[in-house]
């Protein structure tokens, strides 16, 4: 079963369900399930998050990529609702550098089930009554 871990979001909580995410992870029973990280960034796009950008310390290490980061002299980390994409190219070319933008309805046919590590306003346009039977025993080995 693929289960998709959905984490980030626009919220300022975001690092948390950042660190959330790598915990659900790194306990999830991984000879029974296969995890699908999706990563919602602060512009709301869904994106099958490369693995290995889930072990950096905060989304910010990652994304951005720092070469769409305009420098400056503070060096400072900045969100991606910091910068100022003028097209989708630009912002589908920022997503293509972590891993796969994905629509709301791609995921039903990406993973079988969703942990949500936010509340986010969708997670009732998607979740299915019928997956909420798994037990926890069952998700953690």
């Amino acid at each position: 079963m693929r289960i998709g871990i959905l984490f980030g979001g626009s919220s300022r909580e975001r690092e948390i369900s950042f660190a959330g995410g790598r915990t659900v992870y790194d306990n999830l029973n991984k000879s029974i399930f296969t995890a699908v990280p999706i990563f919602v960034d602060s512009l709301g796009n869904f994106i099958e998050l490369d693995w290995k950008y889930i072990y950096k310390g905060s989304i910010r290490d990652f994304y951005p990529p720092v070469e769409f980061i305009p420098s400056t002299e503070s060096n400072y980390q900045i969100y991606a609702e910091s910068l100022k994409l003028e097209t989708d190219e630009e912002i589908a070319a920022m997503i293509k550098r972590i891993g796969i933008k994905r629509e709301l309805n791609d995921l039903k046919q990406i993973i079988d089930f969703a942990f949500f590590m936010s509340a986010w306003k969708f997670w009732r346009r998607w979740s299915n009554p019928r997956n909420s039977r798994l037990s926890k025993n069952s998700l953690y080995g």
